[in-house]
């Protein structure tokens, strides 16, 4: 019995080996697990931070356009030199609409100055916007154009462009401006030379 023992423990040693070994062979040959949605999140993403870019805020926005009341223009008519047949010189057809835009606050402040920025060269100093159409033949369609015009106009400037950021200008930038400026600074000294040498002659 007592030489026996040493023979169990080997064997016990054996096959606490080979069952290791196969353990540790069923590990390493097996196929990996899918990993979950979480894990194949962004790091940010996970941390509770946002991955998107810092710009995606700075869009462009659209401002509403409320309807044109027809009390807040004038419209006139006159006789047109466009397309009207027999009618042309001898009826009224022509449209004229006057919008004043500085006292359009039913437009609301913001799509307000933006119409006056974007329309500036079309404003009278009265503040008005005169918009005029002789291209149809009848009153009641060049009176449309009159306003689908107008509409165009709003929905121009109903788009607010995003704001710019500004950076600041590089190093090698601000080097390459001093170097352009010497440069046109030192052609216009030499023409001035020039000129001043020859009409001394």
């Amino acid at each position: 019995g007592v030489q026996s023992t040493p023979l169990l423990l080997q064997w016990f040693s054996v096959l606490v080996m080979l069952s290791v070994s196969h353990s540790l062979t069923r590990l390493v040959s097996a196929p990996r697990a899918a990993s979950s949605p979480l894990a194949r999140r962004p790091m940010f993403s996970r941390l509770g931070h946002s991955s998107s870019s810092p710009d995606q805020g700075l869009t462009e926005r659209i401002l509403p356009i409320p309807p044109i009341p027809k009390k807040k223009v004038q419209l006139s008519f006159s006789r047109s030199s466009g397309p009207g047949g027999q009618n042309v010189n001898k009826l009224n057809t022509q449209a004229e609409l006057r919008f004043n835009v500085e006292e359009a606050y039913w437009l609301g402040s913001e799509l307000r100055e933006r119409f006056i920025e974007v329309c500036q060269h079309k404003i009278n100093n009265r503040g008005e916007i005169v918009i005029v159409s002789q291209e149809q033949r009848t009153q009641e369609s060049n009176t449309r154009l009159c306003f689908t015009k107008l509409q165009a106009y709003l929905k121009t400037a109903s788009v607010v462009p995003k704001p710019r950021i500004e950076t600041e200008v590089p190093d090698y930038a601000k080097e390459k401006n001093k170097e352009d400026k010497k440069r046109r600074k030192e052609r216009k000294e030499s023409r001035a030379s020039l000129a001043h040498h020859r009409g001394s002659f």
